[in-house]
């Protein structure tokens, strides 16, 4: 809600802890984006309400949603009216009206089974609200005031009920002042009504006007009401003595009526074309009429008490302060709060930060919107429109440059020169503008072959503009002069079709074009020449690059996504899913996603590396276009009947995202963020937000077994350790000190050192004790046995070295050396042969493939001398086994690499 005033305040936020009832089903909500706000939206149909604070006036709007000076929670149904009183802003909503206190909602009025509440008025104690059934409903407020009531749950009784029993139904309800506790009623037969609510009885019945009233106001003058007619009639009547005084006509319907209080004897009134009319109720002529004030009906104009403005809010989305300061009496515009009045059609961030949205829309503007101050929005002039629209009495959208099919943005140079660039439908010229003054630039880039400009692009430098043309021409414009450089429009070589995207790589090396005769074509800037040609199965609609990557995808009229590498020009991914035309696409600044919208008003997530669709949920309506920031903070949405950008923040940011693929059964449908952002998921949300999904957890990760007999799993050991066992001995020679320790300095004579303090401790507060045996021994023989042989021995009496093998991967590269160099020789070399065995069998089952050759090499370093001089039959057969399962994997494992060496040297063209 703006603020008329000076003096600024802040806007405060505040979420609403009540739960909406929504229908849509979240079973499977998005593993990545959450909803988190709208941004562009100002006002709607529903008049604004004006609160007086002192020298503040607060204006309270009303969009598809609630949205007031405290972000409020958002009602069940649509707003139809809205009013202020006290602390309190009341909203009506279907039979409800809402009562809010500083974005909380404090409590609520039901008016029952009468209907959908179109008007409310408040006077005195009491709440008047009119239905679309003829009904008026009025609730007593206590003698102390709403302001005390704290019971979020309160909900008064009903103070009187009445039902009209009338054909006509209620158009406008308004309190005259001075007048207790009566209220007129506009009816739609032509007549107004004066009622007594607390005694719930009809007071009078004017005389018939001719047509429907659609617009009562009270004057300065008491017993004076100015009524306004739906034949543009405006009656300044006088209701004691029900006698007209003034009567004047305008254009079209009137919507509103207001009277000027600060010593000037006008009244404004406004229709449904936009048009605000001045009158002067002294000389009884008009003064003035400002034509197309806003672009739409105005819904409600006000004359600030005691000074020379004037606000003014339509079904545009905008809310406009004028001011009276010139010498003839007409307003100029002062200020104005305004948005898109007919939905985005592309958006695209401006800049690294993501501070700004750059949004085109149907309604032939550019705007630049904050995505963190609203205050800081506004739209790009294209000219003194106002001026020209006023003397030609025309729209100001007529003399807008046609609707934006395209936009692009470099920030890199917008201090010194136009640094946006804009394509328009069926315009065979591109538009430059200026981010820096937000103004429409001074040149215009016409194409070469006089067909309508379909592409646009800007080189990462800023310097050049790319204009591609419906008829296949890519011309290439100097930024700064404007002047044309050159052309990529080969006879044999170029498009034979319309241009769809234009990219160049980051220095604008190579140029790169699409086009709807299923072609991409790759074009060496400095010479023009053709470098490559790559043809698709279907038709070309969108191309984007990603800069980090040098990747860019392509989108088809088979539905595909596809990927390109530019270096060696080859398709490496193929994205299959979107059951309808894409829409929009856009890479994250990583290049590791790719983010896309269709038809089928699906919005999905691609993981490229793995080509698994990571991520996907539908939304209501249909997303036009798409946007990711450069910080990976949000994702910028517009929808085909939404006036404002939707934001959704990346969860990815604080918690892990599966890359398991995504089916179609697990795409849900998840509501669109609200203006307000309740419900919403904001960054430090989303930073204490535990995972959902047990799949997306890492710590509920399973090592799974061998998938196939056929393939090698190497061990989870750390690389180091078994590095380090096959060089341990140079490791030790390395580490061996080069001289020996040198001995302490002697301390004085007189401290005592460490040790004798603490044998004089010991011997001063111990007793000594005898020695007692805590290990039995044989005098004869000790025997001691580790647990490495005592694994290995246990494996080798039941044929399964598992556990022997497990506590040998936990051992470290000394450990592991000392108990492999500590086999015992004995006892005609079985330990020799159980563990040759085990690592055979482990060979044979295709495992821990790295680890096993570093073992039987350290093995063989340790006992080799043995083996070769004492060793029996039976462990040279145990060797011999273990040589032709050796041979027989590295055989297998050789010829595989080989093979996928080879594939790739193919893929890569070599």
């Amino acid at each position: 809600m703006p603020e008329v005033s000076s003096k600024r305040r802040k806007r405060s936020q505040s979420r609403s802890s009540a739960k909406l009832n929504v229908s849509i089903k979240t079973e499977f909500p998005s593993r990545i984006f959450s909803p988190f706000r709208s941004i562009g939206y100002v006002a709607n149909h529903v008049p604004f309400d004006i609160r007086n604070r002192g020298k503040q006036y607060l204006v309270a709007t009303c969009c598809a949603k609630l949205n007031l000076l405290f972000v409020t929670s958002r009602t069940k149904y649509d707003i139809t009216a809205i009013v202020s009183h006290g602390d309190h802003f009341f909203a009506a909503n279907g039979n409800v009206i809402s009562a809010f206190k500083r974005g909380k909602e404090d409590f609520r009025l039901n008016a029952g089974n009468t209907g959908v509440i179109k008007h409310i008025i408040i006077f005195g104690d009491f709440i008047v609200a009119a239905t679309d059934r003829d009904h008026l409903v009025t609730w007593k407020i206590k003698s102390r005031g709403i302001r005390h009531l704290r019971t979020p749950s309160k909900c008064e009784e009903i103070h009187s009920h009445v039902g009209l029993k009338s054909n006509s139904q209620i158009t406008v309800l308004e309190h005259p002042s001075t007048y207790l506790n009566k209220i007129i009623l506009g009816k739609s037969d032509g007549t107004f009504e004066i009622w007594n609510i607390k005694t719930g009885k009809l007071r009078y019945r004017s005389q018939l006007f001719g047509k429907a009233v659609t617009a009562i106001c009270q004057s300065p003058v008491v017993d004076i009401m100015g009524i306004g007619l739906q034949d543009g009639s405006i009656i300044v009547h006088q209701i004691k003595a029900d006698q007209t005084l003034m009567r004047f006509k305008q254009e079209e319907y009137v919507t509103s009526i207001s009277f000027r209080t600060d010593g000037h004897n006008i009244m404004a009134s406004s229709n449904s074309k936009g048009d605000i009319s001045l009158w002067n109720l002294q000389t009884k002529k008009i003064n003035h009429t400002f034509y197309n004030a806003h672009n739409g009906e105005i819904c409600r104009i006000y004359f600030l008490n005691g000074q020379p403005l004037l606000l003014s809010s339509g079904t545009d989305n905008s809310l406009q302060e004028w001011i009276f300061d010139s010498l003839d009496g007409t307003p100029r515009l002062l200020r104005s709060r305004g948005g898109h009045h007919a939905p985005p059609s592309k958006i695209r961030y401006y800049g690294a930060d993501a501070h700004y949205l750059l949004s085109a829309s149907k309604d032939r503007s550019l705007r630049g919107f904050s995505a963190y101050r609203d205050s800081q929005s506004q739209e790009l002039s294209q000219g003194s429109l106002h001026s020209k629209s006023k003397s030609l009495k025309i729209q100001i959208d007529e003399l807008k440059l046609g609707e934006i099919i395209n936009v692009a943005s470099c920030p890199t140079r917008e201090k010194d020169w136009d640094n946006i660039l804009t394509a328009h439908k069926n315009d065979t010229a591109a538009r430059t503008w200026n981010w820096s003054r937000k103004v429409m630039g001074k040149h215009a880039f016409k194409t070469n072959d006089k067909t309508p400009v379909s592409a646009v692009a800007l080189s990462l430098c800023g310097n050049f503009g790319f204009v591609g043309s419906a008829g296949g021409i890519v011309d290439v414009f100097n930024m700064q002069s404007g002047i044309h450089r050159k052309c990529f429009n080969h006879v044999l070589d170029g498009h034979s079709k319309g241009i769809t995207g234009i990219v160049a790589d980051s220095l604008t090396k190579v140029v790169i074009t699409s086009s709807l005769d299923r072609t991409v074509k790759f074009w060496e800037f400095k010479t023009g020449t053709l470098i490559k040609t790559i043809t698709f199965p279907a038709a070309v609609n969108l191309m984007q690059i990603n800069q980090s990557s040098e990747l860019i995808a392509v989108a088809s009229d088979d539905l595909s996504l596809r990927v390109i590498d530019t270096e060696t020009f080859k398709c490496v991914r193929e994205l299959w899913g979107h059951q309808n035309r894409i829409t929009d696409f856009t890479f994250s600044s990583d290049g590791r996603w790719l983010i896309s919208a269709s038809l089928d008003s699906t919005i999905r997530t691609w993981d490229l590396p793995t080509g698994h669709l990571i991520d996907a949920f539908k939304v209501p309506t249909i997303c036009t276009s798409l946007d990711f920031s450069q910080n990976a903070e949000f994702l910028a949405t517009t929808h085909i009947d939404s006036l404002g950008i939707n934001l959704w923040t990346n969860r990815a940011q604080f918690k892990h995202v599966s890359t398991r693929h995504l089916s179609e059964s697990e795409i849900a449908v998840i509501e669109l963020p609200s203006i307000s952002g309740e419900n919403g998921i904001g960054t430090l949300e989303a930073a204490f937000e535990t995972p959902e999904d047990k799949d997306d957890n890492p710590n509920s990760f399973q090592a799974l077994d061998q998938l196939a007999s056929g393939l090698l799993t190497l061990s989870l050991v750390p690389r180091s350790r078994w590095q380090s066992l096959l060089h341990l001995d140079v490791i030790k020679q390395r580490n061996k000190p080069k001289e020996p320790p040198k001995a302490p300095e002697k301390a004085p004579f007189f401290l005592p050192s460490l040790r004798d303090t603490q044998l004089g401790l010991h011997e001063k507060n111990q007793k000594v004790t005898p020695t007692k045996e805590l290990i039995s021994l044989n005098s004869t023989v000790m025997k001691f046995e580790s647990k490495f042989t005592e694994l290995l021995r246990l494996g080798a009496g039941e044929d399964d070295y598992t556990f022997f093998l497990e506590h040998l991967k936990t051992l470290s590269a000394s450990s592991a050396d000392f108990e492999i160099r500590s086999l015992n020789t004995n006892t005609l070399s079985e330990e020799f042969q159980w563990f040759v065995s085990s690592l055979t069998r482990q060979l044979r089952n295709k495992r821990d493939y790295e680890l096993i050759q570093a073992w039987m090499a350290v093995f063989l370093k340790a006992h080799g001398d043995i083996i070769m001089t004492q060793c029996d039959v039976n462990t040279i057969t145990t060797l011999e086994d273990w040589m032709l399962e050796h041979e027989k994997e590295r055989a297998r494992l050789s010829k595989l690499a080989g093979y996928c060496r080879g594939v790739i040297g193919f893929m890569r063209g070599q």
